[in-house]
């Protein structure tokens, strides 16, 4: 069940600008790494895919060191999803849509146009 919802909501991004720019307001790339290791296989790749999607529209320093962090060795073993996440790394140039995107949301963030 809980892959269906991710599948749904990876659909949903893909589908407008705005939905991945409301995703990187709130900073989902961090959550999604730190639920990342808790996930079963299939739920895994599932988030993994996402943050394909949301590293290719937008990724911050902070979030690219986590990235990093996530497929860091420890003791001489790679974690569990690391050569999946370097995939995301991979996708990350390979961007779809508009170099620039304006987004004004509301009363306040719009122009009065006479």
């Amino acid at each position: 069940f809980q892959a269906e919802i991710w599948s749904v909501f990876i659909a949903i991004l893909r589908k407008s600008v705005r939905n991945l720019q409301a995703c990187t307001d709130v900073g989902l790339i961090e959550h999604v790494l730190k639920r990342l290791r808790y996930a079963d296989s299939v739920v895994a790749d599932l988030l993994i895919e996402m943050l394909g999607v949301l590293a290719s529209y937008s990724i911050t320093v902070k979030e690219l060191k986590l990235l990093f962090g996530a497929m860091k060795a420890s003791s001489g073993k790679w974690p569990r999803h690391s050569a999946k996440l370097l995939n995301v790394l991979r996708q990350m140039p390979q961007r779809t849509g508009p170099d620039v995107f304006f987004s004004f949301p509301g009363r306040k963030g719009s122009i009065p146009v006479d």
